[in-house]
């Protein structure tokens, strides 16, 4: 969720940076991966980016960032491989336990990139 653009990610080396060019992107933003704009996403021993699985930026600079799968006290995520692909910043929503939501008909747009 959120009206954040997808944008390209490389890591020729297989270390834990990310190249992600003019970013912006600030510490514990929550983010996404995907391979399916073209690339191949890199393999870790720690971690993971399948399935939409939401990690954390950690260490930001204007061109590169570093990963965690948790906020606050961090654990990060050990590149074992070189890769590309797409990551995007997310707006998580939560639903409390016990509440179920509901929408209004024609009042929930759900748009894929």
């Amino acid at each position: 969720m959120g009206n954040f653009n997808w944008l390209p990610f490389e890591n020729p080396t297989g270390s834990n940076l990310l190249t992600v060019k003019g970013n912006a992107y600030a510490s514990n933003d929550p983010i996404v991966f995907t391979a399916e704009f073209g690339g191949t996403l890199p393999t870790m021993s720690t971690g993971t980016f399948t399935g939409y699985t939401v990690n954390f930026v950690a260490t930001p600079a204007t061109d590169t960032i570093n990963v965690d799968t948790t906020t606050g006290p961090a654990t990060p995520i050990v590149l074992t491989s070189s890769g590309s692909g797409m990551v995007r910043k997310i707006v998580q929503q939560s639903i409390p336990a016990g509440v179920t939501a509901s929408f209004a008909a024609a009042t929930l747009t759900l748009t894929l990139a």
